[in-house]
C-alpha cells in the first residue's frame, strides 16, 4: 500500500504520528544481555530541533510482491494506480544496491552468487547475464560505457555496459566487502594486503565456478551471455595494463602501513596507479570529492589520499562509523561523517558501557573541526542489539556467511575491530554495512543517526526538523537515505519504502512490502529501484518525476552524490 501527499493529505500528519496514532509494533527480541541505556546521563550538546516528529507504519498493510518464476519480471499495480516491476533473480541472496544508466540496471546476483546482471529499467527484463570470477558482486559502479564491481571473494571486474565483455580484472585478495568507486577515468578499491608494503602475490586464481542456470529472457530463451568470459589463470601484466578479457594477479606494491590498502587503476586498462595502505576495509566504499580520496575504515579511522599521485595526505583514528560525505565550501573539502563515543556509565547503580553517536566533521588531514552535533544514544551499535535484530538476526547471517565457506570470519576481515567500533562481526554483514551516513542535498546536511532523520546547517548551528521512525526500536532499521528532487528516500529492513520533504521532513510517499531492506535505494526518472534480502528485484514507478539524480549507491559513480 502506498500514501502519497497528493493523493492522500489527510494521512501525513496521521502518519507522522504527532501525539495522534496509537499504532503498534512488531515485538521486538527480548535482549537481556543488552544494558537498559534508557535512564543514562542526558546530552546537552544536541542543538533542539524546531520540530520534532515520530514516524510509524505499522497500519500500513504490506503489499505482497507474489512469488514467480526465477528471471522472469511480473508487473503489479497498486490500489493508488503507481505500477512496477518484481523480477525473483535465480540465486535469492541478499543483494546491493543496483545503478541505473542509459535505460538499464546493473546488479549483481548477491551475496554468493557467481551472477551480474544487466536489465531493462522500464520492464525489468534481462539483457544480459555473465559469470563472475568469483562470489559475491558488491554494488555496481557505472562510468559511461563501463560498469565495476567486486566479488566478495575476491576480484574486481571492470566490464563493457553495452554487451558485457569483460574489460579486465584483478585478484586483490579475501575477502573483498567494500565496492569501488569510480572517478577522473580512474577506479577506486580496497582489499586486504597481509602487511606492510605487500606485494600481493596472491595464489593461483579459483576454478571455474559451479553451474547454475542461467536466467531465461521474457520469451523463456536464455539470457545472451557476454563473448568474452574472465579466465581462471593469472596474466604476466603485473602492474601494467591488464590483457582484455583476463584476470591479473600480483605487482601492486603497497606504500605505507596497514592490513588493507586502497588502490588506484586506469579504468579502461587496469594499469596500476598507486596503492596506500590502510588499517582496515572501507565502510562501503572510497568517496571522491576534487581531486581527494576519502574513506573510513571499519576501525573508525578517516584516511585521505591525494587521487592523482597516492600522497597520503591525513590518517587518524575517529572512531567514524560510516562513509563520509564530502563538503565543499569556499574552494575548501571538509568530511562528515558519524562518529562513535563509547563510555561508561551509571545506570541504576551499575556500570555500564553505553554508545552514543552524533556527526562531525574534519579537514582533509582527517583532524576533527568543531565538537560533535546532533549527539544521541546509539544501542544500534551494541554488537549484542546486531546481533539480536528480528529483522536480519545473527543466526541467519551465519548461515550466509557459512554458504560461502565462512565458519567465522577469517583475521584478513578485521571483523574483531568492526565489532568494537560499529557492532557487526559478519562477512555478510560488512558487505552489507552502510551505517549513519550524512549527506548535503540542497544547501542543506541530512542525517539518519539509527532510525533518526534530521535536517540542519551543514555547520551544525540549526537544526530545522527531526523525524524519528518507530522510536520503540533499538535496531538499525533504515538505509542511509536516497536524495532527489527535494525528497529524502529510505527503505527499511521491516519492508517500509517511504520518502519526506527535505524542507518540512513531512511524509510524501509511503508504502510497506512483504520483503526487507538493507541497501540504500536508486532513484531515477521517477522510480524507486530496491534490491532484497532474498535476491528480488523491485522497481516502483511513483510518477512523481523530480524524483530523479541519485542512480547508484552513494548518488553516483564517485559516492559523493555525483
Amino acid at each position: 500500500m502506498f500514501i502519497t501527499r497528493r493523493v492522500l493529505p489527510t494521512l501525513v500528519l496521521g502518519a507522522m504520528l504527532l501525539s495522534a496514532c496509537t499504532a503498534s509494533s512488531p515485538k521486538a527480541s527480548d535482549d537481556d544481555s543488552a544494558p537498559d541505556v534508557s535512564k543514562a546521563k542526558p546530552d546537552g550538546t544536541k542543538p533542539k530541533p524546531a520540530r520534532m516528529m515520530t514516524l510509524n507504519l505499522d497500519d500500513l498493510k504490506a503489499y505482497e510482491i507474489k512469488d514467480g518464476e526465477s528471471g522472469k519480471p511480473t508487473s503489479f499495480k497498486l490500489e493508488n494506480g503507481m505500477t512496477g516491476w518484481a523480477v525473483k533473480m535465480p540465486q535469492q541472496l541478499p543483494m546491493a544496491t543496483p545503478a541505473i544508466s542509459n535505460g538499464r540496471l546493473f546488479v549483481g546476483g548477491g551475496f554468493g552468487s557467481y551472477d551480474f546482471y544487466c536489465v531493462d529499467v522500464n520492464t525489468g527484463d534481462m539483457i544480459w547475464q555473465v559469470r563472475t570470477t568469483d562470489d559475491g558482486p558488491t554494488g555496481a559502479v557505472v562510468s559511461g560505457d563501463y560498469v565495476a564491481y567486486n566479488t566478495e571473494s575476491c576480484t574486481l571486474e571492470v566490464r563493457l555496459c553495452s554487451n558485457g565483455d569483460l574489460v579486465w580484472g584483478r585478484w586483490l585478495g579475501d575477502p573483498l566487502m567494500s565496492q569501488p568507486a569510480i572517478a577522473d577515468g580512474r577506479v577506486l578499491i580496497c582489499w586486504p594486503t597481509g602487511g606492510v608494503g605487500h606485494q600481493n602475490v596472491s595464489p593461483e586464481l579459483p576454478a571455474n565456478p559451479p553451474e547454475e542456470d542461467i536466467a531465461p529472457d521474457q520469451d523463456g530463451d536464455p539470457v545472451p551471455q557476454a563473448t568474452e568470459q574472465a579466465r581462471t589463470t593469472a596474466t604476466s601484466s603485473g602492474p601494467g595494463p591488464v590483457k582484455k578479457g583476463t584476470v591479473a594477479h600480483g605487482g601492486i606494491t603497497v606504500q605505507g602501513k596497514g592490513s588493507h590498502a586502497i588502490g588506484c587503476f586506469d579504468l579502461k586498462t587496469g594499469e596500476v596507479q598507486w596503492a596506500q595502505g590502510v588499517p582496515g576495509d572501507c565502510i562501503s566504499a572510497p568517496v571522491v570529492e576534487g581531486d581527494i580520496v576519502f574513506a573510513a575504515t571499519l576501525d573508525g579511522t578517516l584516511t585521505q589520499i591525494d587521487l592523482k599521485t597516492g600522497k597520503l595526505l591525513g590518517q587518524e583514528k575517529q572512531n567514524a562509523t560510516s562513509a563520509p560525505w564530502i563538503a565543499a565550501e569556499n574552494g575548501k573539502f571538509e568530511a562528515i561523517c558519524s562518529q562513535r563515543d563509547t563510555v561508561t556509565e551509571t545506570v541504576d547503580g551499575k556500570e555500564v558501557r553505553v554508545h552514543y553517536e552524533g556527526w562531525r566533521r574534519f579537514d582533509k588531514q582527517a583532524r576533527a573541526q568543531g565538537d560533535v552535533q546532533q549527539r544521541q544514544s546509539a544501542t544500534y551499535l551494541d554488537r549484542r542489539v546486531v546481533a539480536g535484530n528480528e529483522y536480519y538476526h545473527a543466526s541467519t547471517k551465519a548461515a550466509q556467511d557459512s554458504g560461502v565457506g565462512f565458519a567465522e570470519a577469517p583475521g584478513a576481515a578485521k571483523a574483531g575491530d568492526a565489532a568494537q567500533n560499529v557492532g557487526e562481526d559478519s562477512i555478510v554483514g560488512l558487505w552489507a554495512f552502510q551505517g549513519s551516513r550524512p549527506l548535503v542535498h540542497q544547501g542543506k546536511l541530512y542525517n539518519c543517526l539509527g532510525n533518526t532523520v534530521s535536517s540542519s546547517e551543514t555547520d551544525g548551528s540549526k537544526v530545522d526538523w527531526e523525524m524519528t521512525y518507530r522510536p520503540d526500536r533499538k535496531e538499525r532499521l533504515l538505509s542511509p537515505p536516497a536524495a532527489a528532487g527535494g525528497q529524502l528516500i529510505f527503505a527499511g529492513l521491516d519492508g517500509a519504502v517511504f520518502s519526506v520533504d527535505s524542507t518540512t521532513g513531512e511524509l510524501t510517499h509511503a508504502m510497506k512490502l512483504n520483503k526487507s531492506f538493507v541497501f540504500q535505494p536508486a532513484v531515477m526518472d521517477g522510480k524507486i529501484y530496491l534490491s532484497t534480502q532474498d535476491g528480488w528485484l523491485i522497481a516502483i514507478d511513483t510518477g512523481d518525476k523530480a524524483l530523479s539524480g541519485w542512480s547508484m549507491w552513494g548518488g553516483g559513480p564517485a559516492h559523493n552524490g555525483k
